[in-house]
């Protein structure tokens, strides 16, 4: 069990709030390559996903008055194959506090959902549930994703007053160094 403290209308999750769970249907359009190698694609790059990125969140919807709608943090992805592009990806925000498996939709596309259950700040439990859309945007010459783009979505229930609480992020990053 998680323990997550609720704040009155607010879901404080640490470093990555909850983001927007949708699919884009459409033809794989893949740009050529550019001149540092890499490859831009319209509806995604099937590529490995794999490695450290850093991120820019962006709250959509759920987020309080005072409530920074925008800030930065890291993930990272471990691919469960040994090579080539995998069909699940373990997605990890750092601190631990989002770690699921992503499942390979489509070339370029991974989606993910987890059920916990949490604490709530009026004692008790509640039940939170999360989806994870991921979208390769970028890859290098080695076929190793570089700039991804995804959303999150979270919803509490069970917590007195928040009922349904819900909370919506979109999140872009590019691969890290090292």
């Amino acid at each position: 069990m998680k323990k997550l403290r609720v704040c009155g209308a607010s879901l404080v999750l640490g470093a990555l709030t909850m983001v927007p769970f949708g699919s884009s249907a459409g033809a794989q359009e893949v740009a050529p390559a550019a001149d540092d190698g890499t490859t831009v694609a319209a509806e995604g790059v099937d590529a490995r996903l794999r490695g450290k990125f850093r991120v820019r969140v962006r709250i959509t919807r759920g987020a309080e008055a005072g409530q920074d709608r925008r800030f930065r943090d890291r993930v990272r992805f471990r691919p469960r194959c040994d090579s080539g592009v995998c069909e699940r990806v373990r997605f990890r925000v750092r601190g631990g506090f989002l770690n699921l498996n992503l499942n390979r939709q489509r070339e370029g596309v991974y989606k993910g959902r987890d059920k916990d259950r949490v604490r709530c700040d009026t004692g008790g439990h509640g039940r939170l549930r999360e989806r994870v859309r991921v979208k390769i945007v970028e890859s290098n010459s080695n076929d190793v994703a570089t700039r991804v783009r995804g959303r999150v979505r979270f919803r509490l229930t069970g917590c007195g007053d928040d009922e349904r609480f819900k909370q919506r992020a979109k999140f872009r990053g590019n691969r890290r160094n090292g």
